[in-house]
């Protein structure tokens, strides 16, 4: 038989076989590839699955019908129990499940229910989660265009606990379990209006500074803390205890007022300053305590606090270490001296106002011998259209308060030596005026300069002019004064230490400080002629003074006999009512008394 093929046919075979071997080649290539795209993919997979692993977050993606496609192992880790427990292939909602059953044993359906909505949006909207082992985390979920939701997870506790820890310090004290400002603030807005009544108590520390110098501050910090202590012990549970700042303390007393609460805070003001040893030192200090109540005109938590700072501005006052409630009568006086600020101001900015005006009486100082005017003191007086006359302490201690007693001493000076250059050339001239400044200007380094352009401005001799030193000196540094007081002294200024022998003013003071002049106190001549201590009291100035070659003028001389007794110990020089009442310039040279003995 013959086997070859007729005509055409013989070129199939070698076609076919062509075709067969590229076909082969053409397979064994895509087979190739296909092995190569494998080992590629296979790399890729291994480089993804080694990328996540890095990453400082946890990390899982979830196929559409919810199974757990590639995670690492931090997710693993925050769903130990889910992994350990649950069979393959894991599940959004089965590991969801898991979680829950741990952070929300209460609600389980419900919030795995709001879990797989989310999920299911997945629309890259960043949230917040507690996890089983009380991790917060930041998430954010992602829905791919495959279907598949890729999600993040960043362990935010730390972030978290640092803003707990800041929140609780926005209202804390660093003393433990006190509040601070923000918390006091607060509280008392919100126990101002308590139907029961609420009851504000500010205690300051007395003597806390000097427990800092003596002791260190360590242990000045070991007694706040000790102190607050006490203080969260002494109260209930519904009172609020916190510190303002320093050794200044707010308690709010909820439900209590009048004698209850002022009771309360007896027995917390006995808690605070009992015996206290901190370090082998008993302790010297102290506590004042100013209250105030809520009633039916006051609710307002600044009003309250306004209350409460004057009782404890009255118990520091009154000793220290006191308790003290405010009163309509301490509301009257505080309104009095609120009223005195107001316009003692305008009348330091205007002189020539209609309103509260500042001037001058003038009390003469006589030659006890023959009445002759030897002298006259400016004595300041301010009349207020609503608060009639004014004290020159009450002034001056307002001036002091606000700041300004050194405008109040130039005002006192300008109209004292305008007064004197009216009076050049009239007769009988008072040879010397008396002027009194405060202490403030005394410890200024420009007064002497300013007193002296004063002087020069009007023509006056510094030799007529006399500064009285007040008695309060002796208890400011006398080291801050003395080169002004040498100044004075240089330029031809008599100096007077007033009050002598009283108060502060002591012997101490007569020998440190240059003056010409001690003014014996009215508290002294008050008991002239009274008995042999009296005598022999008077008798002893008078030898300081005659062996110091100082003057000596007796103030406050009322009575004949006051008189009598102080020439008989030899005191030459007097002032008080017995020889004229402070009274205007033109009153002074025209004094009968006065005029008889010219």
């Amino acid at each position: 038989m013959d086997n070859t093929l007729p005509g055409a046919a013989h070129w199939l075979w070698p076609a076919v076989s062509l075709a067969l071997v590229f076909g082969s080649a053409a397979l064994l290539a895509l087979w190739i590839r296909a092995r190569r795209n494998a080992a590629r993919e296979r790399a890729m997979t291994a480089v993804l699955t080694q990328s996540i692993e890095l990453l400082p977050c946890q990390f899982a993606a979830f196929a559409p019908d919810g199974r757990l496609l590639l995670h690492n192992d931090t997710y693993q880790d925050l769903h130990k129990a889910s992994f350990a427990s649950l069979p393959r292939p894991l599940t959004y909602e089965a590991i969801m499940r898991v979680a829950v059953q741990a952070t929300h044993p209460h609600e389980v359906e419900a919030e795995l229910a709001r879990r797989l909505a989310s999920h299911e949006a997945a629309d890259g909207t960043p949230f917040e989660r507690l996890y089983p082992d009380g991790r917060w985390m930041h998430v954010v979920k992602k829905r791919l265009p495959s279907g598949v939701v890729a999600g993040f997870a960043l362990d935010i506790s730390a972030a978290k606990a640092a803003q707990a820890q800041i929140t609780h310090l926005a209202r804390h004290d660093p003393l433990p379990g006190l509040g601070n400002r923000a918390a006091f603030q607060a509280a008392l807005a919100e126990a101002a209006s308590d139907p029961a009544g609420t009851t504000l108590v500010l205690a300051d520390l007395d003597r806390f500074k000097q427990v800092n110098d003596l002791h260190g501050h360590a242990v000045g910090d070991a007694l706040l803390a000790e102190v607050a202590g006490r203080m969260r012990a002494a109260v209930r549970p519904s009172d609020t205890v916190c510190r303002l700042g320093g050794d200044e303390f707010a308690i709010v007393l909820r439900g209590v007022g009048g004698d209850t609460a002022f009771g309360l805070a007896r027995r917390l003001h006995g808690a605070i300053t009992a015996p206290c040893a901190i370090e082998g030192s008993t302790l010297d200090f102290g506590c004042s305590m100013g209250l105030a109540f809520t009633c039916a005109g006051v609710r307002e938590p600044a009003r309250l606090r306004r209350h409460a700072d004057l009782a404890l501005y009255q118990a520091k006052r009154s000793g220290r270490s006191a308790v003290l409630a405010y009163s309509e009568e301490l509301g009257a006086a505080e309104f009095r001296a609120e009223q005195l600020r107001v316009e003692l101001r305008q009348a330091l900015l205007d002189p020539g106002s209609a309103g509260a005006r500042l001037h001058l009486a003038w009390q003469p100082q006589c030659d006890i011998r023959t009445r002759a005017l030897a002298g006259a003191e400016a004595l300041l007086r301010f009349d207020s259209p609503r608060l009639g006359r004014v004290s020159p302490m009450e002034l001056v201690g307002a001036a002091v308060a606000m700041g300004r007693a050194r405008a109040l001493d130039d005002r006192v000076i300008a109209l004292a030596l305008d007064q004197a250059t009216a009076w050049l050339g009239r007769p009988r001239l008072p040879p010397a005026i008396a002027i009194n400044v405060t202490a403030d200007s005394l410890a200024d380094p420009t007064f002497p300069g300013r007193l002296g352009v004063a002087l020069v401005a009007r023509g006056l001799e510094a030799g007529r002019i006399e500064i009285e030193i007040p008695e309060a000196i002796a208890i400011r540094d006398l080291n801050a004064v003395g080169p002004q007081l040498a100044a004075l002294r240089a330029m031809g200024v008599r100096l007077a230490l007033d009050d002598f022998g009283a108060g502060h003013s002591s012997l101490a003071h007569a020998l440190r400080l240059p003056v010409q002049r001690l003014k014996l106190d009215r508290s002294i001549v008050s008991e002239l002629p009274g008995g042999a201590r009296s005598r022999a009291m008077l008798r002893a100035i008078t030898a300081l003074a005659r062996s110091m070659e100082i003057e000596l003028l007796a103030e406050g001389v009322e009575t004949e006999a006051q008189a009598f007794a102080l020439r008989r110990e030899g005191v030459t020089l007097v002032q008080g009512y017995l020889y004229g009442v402070p009274q205007p310039a033109s009153a002074l040279l025209a004094a009968p008394a006065l005029a008889a003995a010219g």
